[in-house]
């Protein structure tokens, strides 16, 4: 008799702390999944990153406006003044990308960012030491094969 009430005590305590333990995970991912504040931030282009390799394609861009992005919102973002603007929504659920003027006569790296920023369907912010220059901002695209990779330009009191 004595050993069901150790076992029972045990069982229940392994239960108690399997459920705070449990609790505590769900508190920890809720904070993770909330919204990034990226309004009032500024981006500029690293490249084209290869997901299976890793290996990055720096982009030789004739509009230097172009490989720079400014969220006037947590969510929206536009860029490229001096080409074809581009105006880019990023939620959770959708990402799309609206190219305004889009002009075919251009060509090279000019061309291939185009023709890449077209194909985003995901995204991803990491954030180093509280929103620093070393965060990165990468722009799934070419059906997650690749990203664009930007990287924090300036830092706004704001955010």
């Amino acid at each position: 008799m004595n050993m069901k009430k150790i076992l029972l005590k045990t069982i229940t305590l392994a239960l108690i702390m399997a459920g705070i333990i449990s609790c505590g995970k769900d508190d920890k991912s809720n904070e993770l999944n909330e919204p990034v504040k990226l309004k009032g931030s500024g981006w500029m282009l690293e490249g084209i990153v290869d997901v299976k390799t890793g290996e990055m394609r720096e982009l030789e861009v004739d509009y230097n406006e172009c490989a720079f992005i400014h969220f006037d919102t947590d969510s929206t973002a536009v860029g490229c003044w001096g080409a074809s603007e581009i105006y880019l929504h990023l939620s959770p659920q959708l990402v799309s990308v609206v190219i305004k003027d889009e002009d075919a006569s251009y060509t090279g790296d000019l061309q291939l960012f185009y023709e890449t920023i077209k194909t985003i369907t995901a995204y991803d912010v990491i954030i180093f030491n509280d929103f620093s220059i070393t965060s990165k901002l990468k722009l799934y695209c070419n059906a997650g094969n690749n990203y664009l990779l930007y990287k924090r330009v300036g830092i706004d009191k704001n955010n």
